[in-house]
């Protein structure tokens, strides 16, 4: 299966976290006069469940999307 190669198994928790992070910077709690997102919170859940690599990946990748 295309699902059990090595390179979408490296792959697939940088998408998820990508998704992730996405997902939590929509998320806001609104505090006067600046209102939070939830996208710091998921930045340190991927710095402490993911490796260096991974995490870095996942970071780079949201903010090149975010470029685009």
């Amino acid at each position: 299966l295309l699902l059990q190669t090595p390179r979408v198994k490296a792959l697939a928790p940088v998408l998820f976290g990508v998704a992730f992070l996405g997902a939590a910077s929509q998320i806001a709690i609104p505090i006067q006069p600046v209102p939070i997102t939830l996208q710091t919170m998921a930045v340190l859940l991927i710095g402490v469940l993911y490796d260096f690599r991974k995490g870095f990946s996942t970071i780079v990748t949201y903010l090149g999307l975010g470029g685009i």
